[in-house]
């Protein structure tokens, strides 16, 4: 098989570049690395350079800078696109240069096979060089980022992420893509709850979603995702003791939960910030992990050696937020505390127990501190338990402030008529 290439369309474009200054907006993100011949490469490097320096990239010039025999750049200016074809041509140029990545990565990888490196690291090679793209494509002005008519009419609003609750939604405008939502609290108060609530909610909404798991099995997860939606307590699948009610409602609860189950995707095993991006980037491919949920990042290791806790959270927290910005993914990253927060009269997390474990919140997007009232007072019944949700950080223009939502609400998915009925009255909790 041959190199991909198109001398053609590399002709046309150095040629139209040369003959027409209301082409150069059009062939400005391209780079020598979209060009296959040695010879275009050394051209279109002496065009980038005069165009920095504010100058025409006419013949002489071109000569002038990259030595290129003149006789090499009229027999270019001759096979010239027309204006109306440089779009076309440069479309080309960009399938070549994606084409010739993904030859070269092959036969990197067949080398590195035969030379016996370990997976780990060719897959990851391969993976970078497949979705590699080069910083002058990714690098463009502001003028076009956003149609100010479609704006104001209300046309411009980004998908986002739900938390499955209508109060954190109004209050934070939920998870976009690129950024992290910091998810914190103590031990068992509620943060994977809430997260299979989200998880839930936005694949409800065909968000397909990686959920990578470092606490729980995929069993574990599947039994609180069916619980969520049944509202048939855990402790029946813990226990593996139902009641004729609860087993119609767990039947009805996975015929209901067919298609979120086919969105939702768990890893077990990428628990590094370069495995989970590798993992990203894969299922990425696949037309997956359009929501990631991080369960959770003290779990997490890191791609090398650390001095201390703080370094290590601190380098989880910035790969993570690279990450999401670099595959414009949205991310909920669970978070644990320390038991400072146990310390402390009223038990509630601040930013000041984020702050000792990384530079976790300044690189979020969004904090949410978690506490429940009945998780230092055994006395309250779950029925009655409270969940305050603590909107500590919301870029944006999110609301700061607590929310107060009932503990059943995080564990149990309501049905339309809850409005109209108590807790101790929902069918499974009564």
């Amino acid at each position: 098989m041959e190199v991909p290439k198109s001398l053609e369309a590399e002709a046309a474009i150095i040629g139209a570049t040369m003959m027409y200054r209301e082409v150069l907006p059009k062939v400005a993100f391209l780079t020598d690395d979209d060009f296959y011949d040695p010879q275009n490469k050394t051209i279109w490097q002496a065009i980038a350079k005069l165009l920095r320096q504010g100058k025409m990239p006419e013949p002489v010039l071109i000569k002038e800078t990259s030595g290129v025999e003149m006789t090499d750049l009229m027999l270019l200016a001759e096979a010239a696109c027309m204006v109306s074809s440089v779009e076309y041509y440069t479309e080309i140029l960009r399938e070549k240069e994606r084409a010739r990545r993904l030859y070269f990565a092959a036969k990197k990888v067949e080398a590195a096979l035969s030379d016996g490196i370990e997976p780990d690291k060719i897959e990851d090679e391969l993976l970078t060089t497949v979705s590699k793209r080069t910083a002058s494509e990714d690098t463009r002005d502001l003028s076009n980022e956003v149609n100010v008519d479609s704006l104001v009419k209300g046309h411009e609003i980004q998908p986002y992420i739900t938390f499955g609750i209508n109060e954190i939604d109004q209050a934070t405008g939920g998870i976009r893509k690129g950024e992290v939502c910091i998810l914190a609290a103590r031990s068992s108060v509620g943060k994977s709850a809430l997260a299979i609530t989200a998880t839930v909610e936005s694949t409800a909404v065909a968000w397909n979603t990686l959920y990578a798991s470092y606490e729980m099995a995929r069993k574990q997860l599947w039994y609180r995702t069916v619980s969520y939606q049944s509202r048939v307590p855990l402790r029946c699948f813990r226990d593996g003791n139902f009641n004729e009610r609860n087993a119609a409602a767990v039947r009805r609860a996975v015929k209901d939960l067919e298609l979120n189950f086919r969105r939702i995707r768990v890893n077990t095993e990428a628990n590094t910030p370069g495995k989970l991006t590798q993992l990203v980037r894969m299922e990425q491919l696949n037309g997956g992990a359009e929501f990631v949920v991080v369960d959770h990042a003290g779990r997490m290791m890191v791609d090398g050696n650390y001095r201390s806790d703080y370094s290590k959270m601190s380098e989880i927290a910035n790969r993570v937020k690279d990450m999401a910005i670099n595959l414009q993914v949205p991310v909920l990253l669970l978070w644990q505390l320390s038991r400072g927060v146990e310390q402390r009269a009223d038990k509630r997390p601040t930013l000041a127990d984020l702050r000792d474990s990384g530079q976790a919140e300044e690189v979020a997007d969004m904090v949410l501190l978690l506490s429940r009232d009945n998780y230092n007072d055994r006395s309250i019944p779950a029925e009655q338990a409270m969940c305050t949700v603590d909107v500590a950080k919301a870029r944006d223009g999110g609301q700061l402030g607590e929310i107060k939502i009932p503990w059943l609400r995080l564990i149990a998915k309501p049905r339309p008529n809850d409005i109209r009925r108590t807790w101790t009255e929902v069918e499974g909790y009564s």
